[in-house]
């Protein structure tokens, strides 16, 4: 367990107030120093200076957070040889990285906004950390790059949509308990999306085996389809649990583009 000790100054309003917190996170013989400082209102929080310090390493940033009257979230910083697991668990590391992220939600908008991660490096649960990563969304709207290693996971996306989708991902392959130890099983493959935002063509060729996610298995997933140059998709599902039921096997059909597809389940 962590121990928290802190001392916390606080000033001013609802409407108007400022910050400063300095303490102490206390894990077995190990500890970590923090410390912060913002100012808010009723709408949002700046933190202008966030630090936590580590025998290792630490974090150095700032950080923002609004839920009036749009949904916005951005943190700028710097990780070096940074343990989450002070905060999670699950996930005991020392992870070097520089970030920026930026995501917001206008009225009735997709979520847009943008990832910059430089030098990902160091490890998490063991596994090995690398890449890079420069990309700015806006729904299924992607634009940038990005080579993300761990494990044996590697992912990469390469996008250049404004007004036009043109956007390809791919799994080479993505191992789940990578990014979750209560997980398991692996997807490999690509998506290709192209076309008009409210109704993009697709490529999909995607393979998944052994999956155990939450409250979802499958022994083997097959989702396989082209729209761009053809017309049918195909998903094909062995030994699938949804909960407790259990799917010996399903394969279902789309004919067409989505906009007008024919759709045929076998069970």
């Amino acid at each position: 367990p962590v121990i928290l000790n802190s001392q916390l100054t606080w000033s001013g309003n609802l409407s108007e107030w400022k910050l400063r917190a300095d303490g102490d996170l206390q894990r077995g013989k190990e500890s970590a120093k923090f410390s912060f400082t913002g100012n808010g209102g009723q709408e949002s929080i700046d933190i202008s200076e966030l630090e936590l310090k580590t025998a290792k390493g630490g974090l150095l940033g700032k950080l923002h957070a609004q839920w009036q009257p749009t949904l916005e979230f951005a943190f700028n910083g710097n990780l070096k040889q940074f343990d989450p697991s002070y905060f999670y668990p699950d996930y005991a590391g020392a992870v070097d990285a520089s970030l920026i992220l930026n995501v917001k939600q206008l009225s009735d908008k997709p979520w847009q906004g943008k990832v910059v991660i430089e030098k990902l490096g160091g490890h998490l649960r063991g596994r090995v950390l690398a890449g890079n990563a420069d990309v700015a969304f806006n729904g299924l709207n992607i634009s940038g790059d990005a080579d993300l290693k761990i494990g044996s996971s590697n992912l990469l996306v390469k996008g250049s949509g404004n007004e036009i989708i043109d956007v390809l991902t791919e799994f080479k392959p993505l191992n789940f308990n990578d990014l979750n130890p209560q997980w398991s099983g692996s997807l490999k493959g690509k998506v290709v999306l192209k076309g008009a935002r409210s109704n993009p063509l697709y490529d999909v060729q995607l393979v998944g085996e052994k999956i155990a996610m939450l409250d979802y298995r499958a022994d083997y997933v097959l989702l396989q389809g082209n729209t761009i140059s053809g017309n049918r998709t195909q998903l094909i599902m062995r030994d699938a649990f949804i909960g407790d039921q259990n799917i010996e096997q399903i394969q279902t059909e789309l004919i067409g583009k989505l906009s007008d597809a024919q759709l045929q389940v076998t069970v």
